[in-house]
């Protein structure tokens, strides 16, 4: 079962050929992504459900958790590697 998780994101893509605006494929697509740690990508795709959808408090939360988790990596690999 494992090894198809990996042609997902594929799928889900080739799903969004047929229909753009299809929110629930570009949604899970960037959550994909966000699972992948494809964190520039999952941003990208949320910016664009916030486009379509720009009250949506879960693409809000999730955008912003996008963006905040690879930050907090950098940071806390600078505070290791400088001792603190």
């Amino acid at each position: 079962m494992i090894r198809y998780v990996f042609f997902l994101p594929l799928a889900v893509q080739f799903m969004l050929l047929a229909d753009t605006a299809a929110f629930h494929a570009n949604y899970q697509l960037a959550r994909l992504y966000y699972q992948a740690e494809k964190y520039e990508n999952a941003i990208l795709k949320y910016e664009y459900l916030l486009g379509q959808y720009p009250n949506n408090s879960a693409l809000i939360r999730n955008l912003a958790t996008a963006t905040y988790t690879p930050w907090r990596y950098t940071c806390r690999l600078f505070l290791l590697s400088a001792g603190l």
